[in-house]
Formats: C-alpha cells, structure tokens, sequence
C-alpha cells in the first residue's frame, strides 16, 4: 500500500516538470534600479520629477502640508543625527511657533497652529544636532478667519465651452471681468 501511494506521488511531481529552484533570486530588489517594488511585483519611482513641498490651511488653526522627495538622493551623504525629518511652522515675523518631528515617507503631515495670521512651513533636518538643514520653504499661508461667513447673493454664470474669452470680449465690448461676468450673468438669465 505504502508503495503504490509513493509511485502516484512520484506521477504528479512528473506532471510539473516545468518547475524548479533557482540558485539566485528571481525577484529583482528595489534597491537595483531606484524602484519601488508594489505588489504583484510592479515597480514604481520613489519620487517623479523636480522635489515638490507644500502647505496649504485646511481650517483656521490647522495646516496641510505635503511634499514628494526623493529621500535617498536627500540622505545621500548623510542621515540625520536623530534619524527624523521635522516641519518647522514659521510666524509671519519669522518667529519659529512650532517643530514636529515627521514621517518623510507619507509624504503629508497636518500641524495645528496657536492663532490666526500668517506662516510658512520648512521641511528639514538636523546635522550634527544643532544644524539646521533645510530642505524646503513654503509659501505664505494666509489662515482663513474663525466663525461662519455671512451669505451673499453670488451671479453665476455657465460659459459655453466653443466661447474663447476674446469671442466673449468682442461680443460685449471691452470691459472688466467683473463686468463682463455680470453682463453675461444677466444675459443668461434672459435666455433662460
């Protein structure tokens, strides 16, 4: 009995004969060619063009930052002494408000300021310990105000898509474009 299950065992390994281990790996590593291996073995950049950092409000005490960096061309020569990427959040005077030590690899952070105005916020490092190395600035951010804004009647108006702003222009005379947003506006109100 034991034999005949060894010889249909031998039968089924005979049906792969395709099959065999290799020596070396079949998988190309990451690390050969700057990419990324993602499931299924599909390779992506780590980064995709010009290094991109910015920072926008999303409410009146949070900012949104994010950023694409290619963090091994950045720690090239070195790594930074404690091994972290901070965001520093910068007061309109300068003032440093804040500094938070951030994951470079999600590629986004939300920082929470103390009040309304303006900020910048920097991307960087340090190394040795006490040197600051920037890697990006943003530009000003302009906190929007606390409370609900008061509601306004709003003209809006839907531009045919085949309309070039010269065509618009030709059609009701040189003006602003606030008057010429109200013109069409008034003149779609009639058509319709």
């Amino acid at each position: 009995m034991a034999e005949t299950k060894r010889k249909r065992n031998t039968r089924t390994l005979k049906a792969h004969e395709g099959f065999q281990i290799s020596k070396e790996p079949v998988v190309r590593g990451a690390v050969d060619d700057g990419l990324q291996n993602i499931g299924g073995g599909v390779g992506l950049p780590r980064a995709y063009g010009a290094p991109i950092f910015f920072a926008i409000a999303r409410d009146p005490h949070c900012i949104f930052a994010g950023w694409n960096i290619d963090w091994l061309s950045v720690f090239e020569k070195a790594m930074p002494v404690d091994r972290q990427v901070h965001l520093r959040v910068h007061r309109a005077d300068g003032v440093e408000e804040k500094s938070v030590a951030v994951e470079p690899m999600a590629g986004m952070h939300y920082v929470t300021t103390s009040e309304q105005g303006s900020y910048r916020v920097e991307l960087g490092y340090y190394q040795p310990a006490d040197v600051w190395h920037s890697i990006a600035m943003s530009n000003e951010i302009v906190m929007p105000p606390r409370g609900i804004t008061e509601a306004a009647d709003v003209d809006l108006v839907t531009v045919p898509f085949h309309l070039s702003f010269q065509q618009l222009v030709g059609l009701f005379g040189p003006a602003s474009d606030t008057e010429l947003a109200a013109v069409m506006s008034r003149f779609q109100k009639r058509a319709l």
